[in-house]
Formats: C-alpha cells, structure tokens, sequence
C-alpha cells in the first residue's frame, strides 16, 4: 500500500515514539484509506449509473416488443372482420389464436372471467431520482464538495443525452431538474469558489448536452438545462470575474445558443435568451475591475455576433427573421453606445459617429440584399423591413447628433427628412412617412436645443450662424417637405411637416427680434415692452397667415396651429393690458417709455382675427378677439392722452375723462348687435 508523505508524517508526529509505533501504523491506514476512497466511490456511482440504464434499456426493450406483438394480433383482428363482412367462410384448420388469448399469452396473464387490470408502472422521475442523488453519498463520506456537486452536474448531463433515444425522452426532464439542483446546492456549499474551473467546465458540459437535445427531439428541456447552466456561470462570474473560466465557458454558451436558435426557426426562443444572457453578462462585467482591460474585445465580439448571424440569416428568412433582425441591429448599437458611455473603446465623439455611421449602412444593406430576393421588394419583408429601417435610422441620427454641432445637425436631419419624403424609394408608403416625420421631429428637437444654447449665450458656433443653420434651414426645408408629402398625397405627412415649418419659422423670427434688441447678449437685456409687443405681434400676423394659406392642404394640424398662435397672442395681449393698467399709476418718466403703438399694434391685428373668425362663425373665438381689442385700443388711445398731457399746468382731469369714456365705449361696443355672426353657420 502507497501512502503520502503528508500521511507518513502525520503519523510519524501521531506516534512520537517507537513505543507508540502501532498506533502510527494505524493513522498511515486511515491515510491509505482515504485516498482510495474516493476513486472507490466515483466507481461505484459510475457503475451504478450503467446498471441502472442497462436495466432501463432491457425493460423498454421488453415493452417494445410486446407493443408490436399487440399491433400484430390488432392487425390480424381487422382481418378477421374484413373477411367475414364479405362473407367468406374460414375452415375451422385455418383458424388463428383469437386476440385476446394471443394478448393474455404475450402479456402472461392468468385467465380470468373479467378484464385483465393492466400492470402499473412506476413513472421514471421515481427510480431515475435515485441516481441523480447518488453523489450524495460522497458528500457523507467528506469527499471535496466541488468533486461531488461536479459529479451531479454530470449525471443530470448523461440523462439528458440518454434521453436523446425516442423511449427514454422522460429522463430530459428529471437530468435537467438533476443538474440545476446541483448547481444550486454547489452555490450554497461554495464549491464553485473553490474550484471555478472545475464548475464551470461541468456546467458548460451540461449546456451542452441540453441544447444538444433541444436540437434533436424537444426544446423546452434543454432550453431549461441551458438556461440553469447559464445562469450558474453568470453568477460564479459575478461573484468574482467574467475574464476568467466562467466568463468563457458563458460566453461559448451564449454563442452556441445564438447560432443554434437562428439555424432552427423552432429554436428561436434560444436566440432571442442568448441576446438577452449576453446583455446580462455585459452589465454584470462592465461593473468589475477586469473590465478596464477586457470590456471593448467582449462587448465587440457580441456585437459582430449577432450583427453576423443578421447579415447571414435575414436575407434568408425574410419576413421571418424579425428576431434576428431585431437582435442583429440592436446588439450593435448597444455596444457602440457603451462602449462611447462607458469611455472604454470608442471614447472620441467622431470615433462613435463613424461606427453608427458604417452600421447604417450595413443594416440599410441587408434590408437592400433581404428586398432583392423577393420580386414584392421590401413590401414582402413586412415588419423585418420595418426593424431595420427603424435601427438604420436611429445610427444615422445618433452619428449626426454626435458628429455635428446642434445647430448642424438640426439642418442636416431636415435635410434627410426632405430626402425621404420627396424620393420614390421602394419601401412601403407607411414605413416611408414615418421616418420622415421621425426626422423632422429629431430636427425640431435640436433645433429647441440650439434655440436654448443662442438664448443662454453658450452656442458652439456664432450666434447669427447658429440661428440661420439651427432654426432658418429646417423652416425652410420643412417647408419643401410638406410640398413634396403633398404632391405625393401624404395628407397627414404634409401636416406634419407643415407645423414644424411654420413653428421653426417663427421661432426663427423671435429669436432675431430678441438677439437685435439684445445686442446678442440676452441675458444682460430683460424683454421690455415694445419687444413683448412685437413678438404679440408676430403671432397673430402668422396665424390670419395660417388661416389664409393655400385652402387645398388644410389639415387638422394647420387648425391646431391657428389655435395654439392665437391662444398664446391673446394671453400675450393680456399681459401687455395688465402691464398697462399697472403702470398707468406710475410717474410721468416711466409713463414716458411706454410707447402707444405697443397696445396699438396687437388691438389692429386683433381686430382682423375678429373679422376672420366671425366670417367663420367660430362665437367664442370672435368674442374673445373682439372684446381684446377694443379693450387695448382703449388702453393705447388713453396711454396716448396721458403722454401728451404730462407736463401740462392745468389740473390731469381731462386724461381720466378720456380714458374712462375710451375704455366705457370699448365694454358697450362688446354688446353691439351684429359684433359675432349668428345664424345655422354659427359654433363656438
């Protein structure tokens, strides 16, 4: 018997002695029988585990034998009754064993006056259970828990592929349950920390073996063996590091699931957990201290993963490779923007923009390949041409916002939406519209955003430049827009394009009001009230322009417009009365800066939507315009009278007299007869 030297000295420090040689003796035969234990053990359960099969392949052997032997007497029956339906006549010598005596024989029944009771089978989770639990018996006998949890993982494995035979299918389920109890009693034990390696090849094995088997007969238990593996790996390579054995037996699992769910459309749920694992696994790792070295290689490699099997797979399934469409565009774009986020590989603005950039195209190709393979074009792709459109478009405005200045890119999205809308492409009418109008809206946004930078004087190009190329071009582009979606009759699409028009254009106008009277410094200049005035001004003259454009293109939208304009005149025209009734107590010097045309100009233009809206009939609208103008031609024509009278040596009852009787007439003309249209054409 050969013992350890760490067995012979501790029974040689046991001893002591000489005299105490018998019990050294003994302690190196404990040592002796420790080491052979353990081989013992694992070839026992291996030993058990073949008998066990070996009895399991017999009986269902048996079963099937007497199966066809059934159907050969059941066969022999149809016959028997054919024959006698035709009426023919069978001498009793070449009579056959009747059926159910040839049943009772084969079955070995005992003959009975009733029904023989068929024998009752145990299920094959009762006596399969037993083997799964075998390598606990290593766990009572002290054997290194990662040995036995390893072993369990194994054995769960080996009744997955013996379930790979047509009659042993049952076993999937009990190898699967097996494996991914084991996993969970080596967490609790901590035998993966102990042997990560050990875990983790066992664990990969077992995948394995489960998407083997979803392969081959059904996918629901391998998909779960997988799964359970999956997330053992995931959480041994949380608890210390992804760039490790788990990190790459996870990632060799993931891939094979992913190419395995995108060859097999039954198998499409796998590929779909992959992309979802793979995310899981890219969070889990961008949070470790490895990460700094090995992030961009592994977020990388997933993106060029999923975005390979798209190229490949899409233009093969067409219409239905919506998944990996999906997963092949979004993979990508979730790695460029981490990798960018995370100041890891693609830390430079331009750096990001051109990988957005480059994988537009490769998407705006395989949707190119995907129609060309069909004679419907991408009418055919249905909702796959839709995904990668929709992703297309995303990279191209994530690499203009990127790219480009805000001001730039807000003209260079309108530009792209007047490409799209006025282009004869061959995508669907429906699919066309909406990434125009998605443009337009995406060029509006930054537009908002330049408009705020030129407002808190912090635009990263000049101010006037910055409001031409941010505000003016996408007026002036969403304009042709709406042109070209009408010309196409895309009602709703010129709608749209419509209202960003004119809300660019007017914005375009306030905001050089407001830089021109400013100086260019906004913040150093409050708005006073000649510059509130005309910004009051410059919303109602664009409503009656709204209201009185081309009739032909009259949408809901250009009603939204008219409304919103002049809601926010009238409530502009109330602040201006209400500033005026407040200073009207002020002294003579302040009285002086207010100008009358500030009152005079909106009341004008206010009366002119009177007019247009009582040839409408709208009741409320007309009142409302009315009652506000002449309340603000009473307040110019007093504001007047006061100015004119400062100074005078005669006491100031004439300036009250005036305004009084001004701002009298202005309530009595209010309830005229004939101010608001009435009648059938009448509405509120």
């Amino acid at each position: 018997m050969i013992q350890s030297p760490n067995c012979l000295r501790r029974s040689a420090a046991m001893a002591g002695a000489r005299k105490w040689a018998p019990v050294a003796g003994a302690a190196g035969y404990n040592c002796g029988m420790e080491s052979i234990l353990l081989p013992a053990l694992m070839a026992l359960q291996t030993l058990a585990l073949g008998a066990g099969l070996w009895l399991m392949g017999r009986r269902i052997g048996a079963l099937r034998a007497e199966v066809v032997q059934l159907r050969q007497a059941l066969e022999e029956r149809r016959g028997l009754r054919k024959t006698a339906s035709a009426g023919a006549t069978i001498a009793p010598a070449a009579r056959v064993e009747p059926p159910s005596a040839r049943a009772a024989r084969v079955w070995r029944l005992a003959p009975a006056h009733g029904p023989a009771k068929p024998k009752r089978e145990l299920p094959p989770a009762l006596w399969l259970a037993p083997f799964a639990a075998m390598p606990a018996l290593g766990l009572a006998s002290a054997t290194s828990a990662p040995y036995v949890t390893s072993v369990g993982i194994l054995i769960g494995a080996a009744m997955m592929l013996a379930a790979l035979r047509p009659n042993w299918k049952q076993a999937a389920w009990v190898g699967a349950a097996a494996s991914a109890l084991w996993a969970a009693i080596a967490f609790i034990m901590q035998a993966p920390q102990i042997s990560t390696l050990l875990f983790s090849t066992a664990s990969a094995l077992a995948a394995a073996c489960g998407l083997a088997y979803a392969r081959t007969r059904d996918p629901a238990p391998g998909a779960a063996m997988a799964l359970a593996m999956g997330a053992g790996l995931l959480g041994l390579g949380a608890t210390g590091s992804m760039a490790a054995a788990p990190g790459l037996m996870f990632t060799l699992l993931v891939a094979a699931a992913a190419l395995l769910g995108a060859a097999n459309l039954r198998l499409e749920p796998l590929h779909g957990g992959s992309f979802g694992a793979a995310l899981a696994g890219l969070f889990v790792f961008s949070g470790q201290p490895d990460a700094a070295l090995w992030f961009t290689p592994a977020a990388a490699l997933i993106g060029v993963l999923f975005l390979g099997i798209a190229i490949v797979r899409v233009p093969q399934l067409g219409s239905r490779g919506v998944l990996i469409a999906g997963t092949g565009a979004l993979a990508p774009l979730a790695t460029i923007t981490a990798l960018h986020a995370a100041q890891h590989g693609l830390v430079e603005r331009l750096a990001a923009a051109g990988a957005l950039a480059g994988l537009a195209l490769l998407l705006a190709g395989v949707l190119t390949l995907a129609a060309t393979r069909r004679q419907e074009g991408p009418a055919a792709l249905k909702l796959t041409a839709w995904v990668l459109a929709a992703a297309a478009f995303a990279c191209v405005v994530s690499a203009a916002a990127l790219a480009a200045p805000a001001p730039i890119a807000a003209m260079l999205l309108m530009a792209a939406a007047l490409v799209i809308a006025a282009t004869e492409w061959r995508l669907p009418s429906g699919l066309q519209s909406l990434l125009a109008a998605a443009a337009a809206l995406a060029s509006a946004a930054l537009a908002w955003i330049s408009a705020a930078q030129m407002l808190g004087e912090s635009a990263p190009i000049p101010t006037w430049t910055a409001l031409a190329a941010g505000v003016g071009a996408p007026a002036l582009l969403a304009a042709l827009a709406a042109r070209a979606a009408l010309r196409r009759e895309h009602v709703i699409a010129a709608g749209w394009f419509e209202t960003m028009a004119w809300a660019c254009a007017i914005a375009c106008f306030s905001l050089a009001l407001r830089l021109a009277l400013s100086g260019a410094a906004p913040l150093l200049a409050p708005i006073g009230g000649l510059e509130a005035s005309v910004h009051v001004s410059a919303w109602l003259l664009a409503g009656l322009m709204i209201g009185a454009s081309d009739k032909r293109a009259r949408t809901s939208f250009r009603g939204a417009m008219v409304t919103a304009l002049n809601s926010a005149a009238l409530l502009g025209g109330l602040v201006a009365l209400t500033a005026w009734l407040r200073g009207a107590g002020a002294s003579a010097p302040e009285l002086r800066d207010i100008s009358p045309l500030a009152l005079a100009a909106p009341a004008l233009l206010l009366a002119a939507h009177w007019r247009y809206w009582r040839a409408r009939g709208a009741v409320l609208r007309t009142r409302a315009a009315f009652g506000l103008a002449t309340l603000l031609g009473a307040a110019a024509l007093s504001l007047g009278v006061v100015q004119a009278r400062i100074g005078a040596d005669e006491s100031d009852w004439l300036s009250a007299l005036l305004g009084s009787a001004a701002f009298a007439v202005a309530i009595v003309v209010n309830l005229a007869p004939g101010v608001v249209r009435t009648g059938r054409g009448a509405r509120a």
